[in-house]
């Protein structure tokens, strides 16, 4: 998965870190996404190169947390706890658009 993919699609509006600034996503138009510095300097760059660049991130977005150790499955049949892990992986993964 890209790292555009985390948290979900960019949105007019959404800061980025971008070729060592952060930016604010200000315009959007097929695959192209416009850019403003904080000094007003404008910046077009394509999903393509925004997910390629070693520093791209998206500015504010929450980590994903840990998930707690499997402990309360403890002394439940192997089968049962299989199951719960599979739903638990799959739930998270719905929830915040990664495995």
């Amino acid at each position: 998965m890209s790292r555009l993919d985390q948290r979900s699609r960019l949105r007019i509006g959404d800061r980025v870190w971008f070729r060592g600034a952060e930016h604010a996503v200000i315009g959007l138009d097929g695959t192209i996404v416009r850019l403003a510095d904080p000094s007003g300097v404008l910046t077009e760059a394509t999903l393509a190169e925004l997910a390629a660049a070693p520093d791209f991130e998206r500015a504010g977005a929450p980590r994903p947390v840990a998930l707690p150790p499997v402990s309360p499955l403890d002394g439940l049949p192997e089968a049962a706890v299989a199951q719960a892990v599979w739903w638990e992986r799959h739930i998270v993964e719905v929830l915040r658009g990664l495995p």
